[in-house]
């Protein structure tokens, strides 16, 4: 991860990187500064609905000029700078340093040169950072370990592994703005201003779902299902970037309010044609419960479904008894791991492993820990080896995790629903596939790229592709996992992008009122999930299974996402 530590330092290290990044720094920090700029407000001195007006214009605009870099955003980016300027030089408020920030990152999206929008970012960055601290005026060192820089060194470590990409800007649309969920008190932070504003003026519940929206990571501006290619939804961005003071942004915000809403209501019709039901109600293959399980998030996106085969399990007062220990010894050799440096590894192992297991038997996630399980017994065979290359371990430690061992092999040897997921083992009729651990990891990372994996669903399939070996042997239950794990991520993604536009069949029949409350978001999550599925074609016809049955299924689902959508094989626009 890269690491700064100062206000300095991130503009010295982004003055040193493409121009686009530090826009790109700068509208993420200042979105996470919004929502201190509008609890700040004072209603009774001022004219709050405008300050919330020039406030979401700067953010509005400058978040589209880097979601949409071929159009040139700049006049609108520097107009929208110098509104929300004028209103935080006019406040004497803290909302002032709040707005001050924002139009920061509307310089950055305006500045020519890479120093400027350096500048603008470490700014806005400090300001976001300063406002979840304290919501005071930020100084030029910062804390690194508050939740503000964490996300923002992120985003910069994110930019530096995607070096040699030239779209930088797949962040503004693949990333959620906080590293996993917001911290809770700049959710409350939000929530407030939010019912504040709306309180206020209604019909800025248009630029709140905006900002929600952000929060999540979704790709889209606004909700516009069956939006292909999101042709509506940049549209509507480029007409607010093209519109100026005098025919549109001084008309005042429930002018512009009102006026964008209608925009989208417009576009929602529109695009509703596009949505068309299935031919047929294919019957997709179960999941294989004995590996990973997938299920569909509250995005539309891929979740791993922790909480599978739950239900299953043992839960008399021996089998109680059994997890409790299990968990009590995997605690005692991670207390034991603090302060240790030789232990880091190994705590992160087990943090991991007791995260699964759960407080109790109810809250256990089965899949995840077992391939938890896998990796700490597998970290103890390493240290076994006496080639290993691990850095020494106290012997007390090692004997604790021996105890660890057989405690947890007590717990999923003693459970049949647990045994099988340890085992994994197949019927005779059907023979797992020989993919390799690189083909596994190959499809996670593409699958993430796409934007159809939640946060962290990539790491989990990853971890499943690190436990088996390499090259794949075909009686081996660690390739088995491995196997069933990347089958059981194509068969939701096929559920995804079949199942939900059946749905959407039901919703264009009722009408465009009835998408406020039919689900979009996952419906749109069909398309990313289709375009994936039929850039890999080749790879899931030829590798993924030898059954006849699933095979056969496969080329009538890939027929019919082509006769029924706009994507083709190889087909990367």
């Amino acid at each position: 991860m890269v690491e700064i530590t100062s206000r300095e330092e991130l503009a010295g290290w982004l003055e040193k990187k493409p121009r686009n990044w530090a826009q790109i720094v700068a509208v993420r920090a200042a979105m996470r500064v919004l929502p201190f700029g509008l609890d700040a407000l004072e209603w009774r001195k001022q004219p709050s609905e405008e300050f919330a007006h020039a406030v979401f214009r700067a953010t509005v605009i400058s978040w589209a000029a880097r979601n949409i870099p071929a159009h040139d955003m700049t006049a609108s980016a520097s107009a929208a700078s110098f509104a929300a300027a004028s209103f935080a030089a006019a406040s004497a408020s803290a909302a002032s340093f709040a707005a001050a920030s924002i139009a920061a990152s509307a310089s950055a999206a305006a500045s020519a040169s890479a120093a400027s929008a350096a500048s603008a970012a470490s700014i806005a960055a400090s300001a976001a950072s300063a406002s979840v601290a304290s919501s005071s005026v930020a100084s030029s060192s910062v804390a690194s370990s508050s939740p503000t820089w964490k996300a923002i060194f992120e985003d910069c470590s994110w930019l530096a592994a995607q070096e040699a990409h030239s779209d930088a800007s797949r962040i503004m649309t693949r990333r959620s703005l906080w590293l996993g969920q917001p911290p809770k008190s700049w959710m409350e932070i939000w929530d407030r201003a939010a019912a504040r504003l709306l309180s206020r003026e209604p019909s800025f519940q248009l630029w709140a779902n905006w900002f929600d929206r952000r929060i999540k990571g979704e790709r889209a501006a606004f909700d516009i299902p069956g939006d292909k290619g999101r042709r509506e939804d940049k549209a509507i961005l480029i007409r607010l970037a093209e519109a100026t003071d005098k025919d549109f942004w001084g008309k005042g915000a429930q002018h512009v309010n009102t006026t964008v809403q209608g925009w989208i209501d417009e576009a929602r019709e529109r695009a509703a044609t596009n949505l068309k039901p299935p031919e047929s109600n294919a019957e997709l293959p179960p999941q294989n419960r004995n590996a990973l399980s997938f299920k569909r998030g509250d995005s539309g996106r891929i979740a791993i479904d922790a909480a599978a085969s739950v239900d299953a399990l043992r839960m008399d007062a021996d089998a109680r008894d059994r997890h409790a220990i299990a968990v009590t010894e995997a605690q005692a050799v991670l207390d034991a791991c603090q302060g240790s440096n030789a232990g880091a590894r190994l705590g992160r192992l087990l943090a991991n492993y007791i995260w699964a297991a759960g407080e109790s038997l109810e809250g256990m996630r089965p899949s995840l820990f077992i391939q938890h399980g896998e990796r700490l017994r597998q970290e103890l065979a390493a240290y076994d080896n006496v080639d290993n290359d691990h850095p020494p371990l106290p012997s007390t430690i090692l004997t604790d995790l021996k105890g660890w061992r057989s405690a947890h092999n007590m717990v999923a040897g003693l459970d049949p629903t647990l045994m099988a997921l340890d085992t994994a083992r197949l019927g005779p009729d059907v023979q797992s596939a020989l993919i390799s651990p690189d083909e596994v990891r190959s499809i996670a990372r593409d699958a993430d790229t796409e934007g159809v994996l939640e946060d962290g669903v990539r790491e989990v399939i990853e971890e499943a592709a690190d436990n088996a070996p390499d090259p794949p042997v075909a009686g081996d239950r660690r390739t088995v996992w491995s196997v069933e794990t990347v089958t059981n991520l194509v068969i939701e993604l096929f559920a995804v992008a079949l199942n939900h536009p059946g749905k959407s069949a039901a919703i264009t029949a009722m009408g465009v009122a009835a998408v406020k409350t039919a689900g979009a978001a996952t419906i749109l999550g069909a398309w990313p999930a289709a375009h994936f599925l039929m850039k890999h074609r080749k790879w899931i016809e030829t590798r993924l299974s030898n059954s006849p049955t699933w095979r056969a299924l496969f080329v009538d689902l890939c027929q019919w996402i082509e006769q029924n959508t706009p994507i083709k094989p190889r087909d990367n626009s």
